[in-house]
């Protein structure tokens, strides 16, 4: 019988072994889905409508839907299929979120008419939704036990925070990142790579395109037609050397036969303009000084109350030259991967158990042998 396998099942595998097993093998599970894969996968679907725009006639103008797409997302975000049934997640514990998901900045005026909504129904004694959800947020990080109302709220107002964030993300997609793109020639398109023994491995392009001369010209390339391109929504920015290094795009490159690849990150963390008041005279400032001027020689050196403004997303576009070296390596390593695979080779590797902040999964499965809070699936 044929099988199929990932590059994230690879990257799985390369991660620790013994996490492949128990996920791709004995497809164990934790109910709870994790809100960055939640918030990507989301945010993906958006843009492969968005970047819909520039096939065939591509209009001069891609933010004509912006309105249409945000809406689009929220429902998306909102909404996810549990098993046989759709759950509302956004105050449910189906996802599970991390401290730097909630950013008070981003909330407009109806998150708090909602938040404080939400805070009278539910009968809190405190009224101000950050308050509230930074007390829940230090009993959590303190490891204290939190009622399921409370892990509610937090998980609520971390919804909202991304919510707002996926907004003007697709803001700077449309209205910044469009314009750089030619065309789209594909989007979503599937690869298949059969090895020969019986083993396919299997990917989706977010897209293939045609940038303009002015974004080549930054990369000094000329003449460039399609580029095998992906999609990355990231805290920390991307390095040139990532196109050939992290694997991906060699995969795909291999069955687009571009030669070139590319990524398209949206940077997730926004900069902020500081802007410091005064708390003797008033006096607004956005400079770097670290006591207030006013006065001249006789200023009044008060201290400064911070507050952010302004919060700006930035993006990156890369474009490099497949390495052939690089990628000829990258398929040898997959090959001794899918030969250890088939000798069931599955040993821990106990230095990723805290990868990505957290406790893996199956930490108790591993050294307890429970498997407890996990689904068969």
């Amino acid at each position: 019988m044929s099988k199929t396998i990932s590059h994230s099942a690879l990257t799985t595998y390369r991660e620790c072994p013994r996490k492949y097993k128990e996920h791709y093998i004995s497809r164990l599970r934790s109910p709870q889905i994790g809100s960055a894969l939640h918030f990507g996968g989301c945010l993906d679907e958006v843009l492969n409508r968005l970047l819909g725009t520039k096939m065939d006639n591509p209009p001069e103008n891609a933010t004509d839907n912006l309105e249409e797409l945000k809406n689009e997302f929220d429902h998306r975000f909102a909404f996810v299929q549990i098993k046989t049934e759709i759950e509302d997640v956004r105050a449910s514990h189906f996802i599970e979120y991390y401290g730097s998901d909630f950013d008070p900045n981003l909330l407009d005026e109806s998150d708090y008419a909602t938040l404080g909504l939400y805070i009278k129904n539910a009968g809190y004694d405190e009224n101000d939704p950050v308050k509230l959800y930074n007390l829940i947020s230090d009993n959590i990080k303190k490891k204290l036990n939190v009622a399921p109302t409370d892990l509610a709220f937090y998980n609520y107002c971390s919804w909202r925070s991304m919510r707002q964030k996926a907004h003007r993300l697709l803001e700077v997609y449309a209205e910044q990142v469009m314009p750089k793109i030619k065309k789209v020639t594909s989007i979503q398109k599937k690869v298949e790579l059969p090895d020969g023994n019986g083993t396919t491995l299997i990917g989706y392009i977010d897209l293939e395109a045609e940038f303009h001369d002015e974004v080549l010209e930054e990369f000094d390339l000329e003449g460039i037609g399609e580029i095998t391109v992906d999609n990355k929504t990231s805290s920390p920015k991307y390095k040139l050397p990532d196109i050939n290094d992290k694997g991906q795009l060699l995969i795909y490159d291999e069955y687009t036969g571009n030669g070139y690849g590319a990524y398209i990150v949206l940077l997730k963390k926004p900069k902020y303009t500081k802007e410091k008041t005064c708390q003797i005279c008033g006096t607004k400032t956005v400079g770097g000084e670290r006591k207030c001027k006013v006065g001249g020689k006789d200023r009044c050196n008060g201290e400064f109350e911070v507050e952010l403004i302004n919060p700006v997303f930035e993006f990156q576009i890369l474009i490099d030259k497949i390495d052939e070296e690089k990628k000829d390596l990258l398929f040898d390593e997959i090959c001794d991967i899918m030969e250890s695979i088939e000798n069931e080779e599955f040993p821990e590797n106990r230095d990723s158990c805290f990868n990505f902040g957290r406790k893996c999964q199956y930490w108790d499965l591993c050294r307890e042998g429970s498997s407890e809070g996990l689904d068969k699936v």
